[in-house]
C-alpha cells in the first residue's frame, strides 16, 4: 500500500508541474515508472519517496535512463550484491533477483555473450531486465512509451526493436509490442 501511495504522490507532484522542470520530454508517469522499476530491479527493495522523486525528475529533466542505472551500478549496495561475480554469476542473479526465475539457456548466454565482449556493461544488463515487458507486467508498473526507445538503452537491438527476457527465451519485440505489454491481473501487485 504505501508503494501505491509514494506512486500516487509522485505522479502527481510530476502532473502538476511541481516537481518536474518546463518542457520536459518525458511523460511524468513513464518517468515514475522507469525509477521505480530500476530502483526496485537494483536494490531489490521499493524506493523511499525523497530517491524516487529525484530520479524521477532527473529523468523528466532529461537524464537517459542509461545515465541514471550507471550512477546505480556505481553504488556500495549494487557492488556488495554483484561486484566480485563473474559474468555469468551475475547473469544468473540478475535473473533470479529481479524475474524471480532461472534464466533460459539462449538469454544467458545472450547477457554472457555481452558482457564478455564489452559490447555492454551491468548498467545496460540491469535496463534489459528492468525494462523488460516481463518486469515491467510483474511491477504493474507504466511502461515504457515509444519515446523512451530513442535513448541508446536498446542494447544490441536495432532501433525501434525492444529486447525481452520473458517465457524461457530472449526475444525482440517491437516498440509498439513493448509499450502495449499485458498489465499484470487485479490484484497481483502490492
Amino acid at each position: 500500500m504505501k508503494r501505491l501511495l509514494a506512486i500516487a504522490a509522485v505522479v502527481l507532484l510530476s502532473t502538476l508541474g511541481l516537481s518536474s522542470p518546463a518542457g520536459a520530454a518525458t511523460d511524468p508517469a513513464v518517468a515514475q515508472g522507469q525509477a521505480d522499476r530500476l530502483y526496485s530491479a537494483y536494490f531489490l527493495r521499493d524506493p523511499d519517496l525523497k530517491g524516487l522523486q529525484f530520479w524521477v525528475d532527473q529523468l523528466l529533466g532529461g537524464e537517459p535512463l542509461g545515465d541514471v542505472s550507471q550512477f546505480f551500478a556505481g553504488s556500495d549496495e549494487f557492488i556488495e550484491r554483484y561486484g566480485e561475480l563473474d559474468d555469468g554469476e551475475f547473469v544468473d542473479l540478475v535473473y533470479q533477483n529481479i524475474l524471480e526465475r532461472e534464466p533460459d539457456a539462449k538469454g544467458r548466454a545472450h547477457w554472457v555473450e555481452q558482457l564478455g565482449s564489452g559490447a555492454i556493461d551491468r548498467g545496460r544488463v540491469m535496463i534489459g531486465f528492468s525494462e523488460s515487458p516481463e518486469y515491467v507486467a510483474k511491477t504493474g508498473t507504466t511502461p515504457p512509451d515509444a519515446e523512451s526507445f530513442g535513448d541508446g538503452t536498446n542494447l544490441d537491438v536495432a532501433p525501434g526493436t525492444y529486447r525481452n527476457v520473458q517465457n524461457g527465451e530472449s526475444c525482440t519485440w517491437t516498440r509498439q509490442a513493448a509499450v502495449t505489454a499485458e498489465e499484470p491481473p487485479e490484484g497481483e501487485t502490492d
